[in-house]
């Protein structure tokens, strides 16, 4: 067909876009199925996507070297909304969690450096301390994920009901591990008057200390909240957030310097996000030095979860987004190698 559409057409086609997206919000609202029933082995597929819709071969920007990326999607309808990762040396393998209240495995296939498949892949509800799975979102919403570096407790950091809950010796080694309830719970005193759905979205190591960054806790013009745990000391601090860029993710490369991923919902064109070193100053705003900022026609979405990964003197990234278990989202993995400044 040439020419201009006839209105007939045009009102069809605005009918069944605004239907679409009535039911995804409809779908939002009411919400994912949250985590539950035992650990099971889960079926993941995986598609290969470029670094640049426009230039298929392009793998650089800023100071990152493109190494593969797929978009995941399972029949599982608990899989989705992956909000944090960590990356598990002793197997090569990728813990997460998702904002639903379940644990995630991701068992990546390389060839080589180049993500190139998922081999396998797990899913389990996140059990509390009286081993109970999650009955509402308020208990559901897992933000962020680290290793205490004092007690080597896996921490899940939560939303909405602000807190962290401590697992021993949970791994993605092991799927059976995911298993285990909590064995404590932390409620700091520093985020407790934090909003409601605008605390915890990054966590990381800090030498011995823990760092947590707010995603919408306001600091000050142009910053947001950042806290440092130390034991019962407590240092408050603001990272800076311009442009709406909030933090999502943070891995610690030494103590008192961290990769941050900041992420901005979309505007005309879509999301935006940025990796930056950052350095935290306790009483004072951090430092901030941006690597790399991802736009179109870059392939990018709701980016939440960064895992760290090093091996040979090399430092390796996964970034995974969030697709709020909806159909005009993905869940992308991306891997990346951290070039030299």
């Amino acid at each position: 067909m040439t020419g201009r559409w006839p209105f007939g057409l045009l009102a069809v086609v605005a009918s069944l876009a605004a239907f679409v997206t009535g039911a995804a919000y409809a779908a939002y609202l009411v919400g994912p199925p949250l985590g539950a029933g035992p650990v099971r082995r889960i079926a993941v597929e995986a598609v290969p996507v470029p670094l640049d819709r426009s230039d298929p071969g392009r793998n650089n920007v800023g100071r990152l070297r493109y190494l593969g990326g797929l978009a995941l999607a399972s029949a599982d309808l608990r899989f989705g909304g992956l909000s944090d990762l960590l990356f598990e040396p002793g197997c090569g393998r990728l813990l997460g969690v998702t904002d639903a209240g379940s644990w995630v495995i991701l068992d990546p296939e390389e060839a080589g450096d180049r993500l190139t498949g998922i081999r396998a892949a797990f899913l389990a509800p996140l059990l509390d301390a009286s081993g109970a799975p999650p009955d509402r979102k308020r208990f559901a919403d897992a933000e962020a994920l680290m290793r205490d570096p004092r007690s080597g407790d896996t921490l899940v950091w939560f939303e909405l009901d602000h807190r962290a809950q401590r697992y021993r010796k949970v791994s993605a080694c092991r799927p059976e591990s995911l298993a285990a309830a909590a064995h404590a719970v932390d409620r700091p005193e520093a985020i407790r008057r934090w909003r409601s759905n605008a605390a915890v979205e990054a966590a990381a190591p800090d030498g011995s200390a823990i760092l947590l960054l707010a995603e919408r806790e306001p600091a000050g013009a142009g910053h947001m909240a950042a806290v440092r745990l130390s034991g019962a000391r407590v240092e408050r601090g603001r990272y800076p957030a311009p442009d709406e860029l909030l933090a999502t993710a943070a891995a610690e490369l030494e103590p008192g310097v961290h990769l941050v991923l900041q992420r901005r919902m979309p505007r005309m064109g879509g999301f935006a996000a940025t990796l930056s070193l950052l350095r935290f100053v306790p009483g004072n705003a951090a430092e901030r030095t941006e690597l790399v900022r991802f736009g179109a026609p870059l392939t990018l979405d709701n980016f939440e979860g960064l895992a760290l990964r090093r091996e040979g003197g090399r430092t390796f990234l996964y970034l995974v987004s969030d697709d709020n278990f909806l159909p005009v989202q993905r869940t992308l993995l991306l891997k990346f190698e951290l070039l030299p400044g």
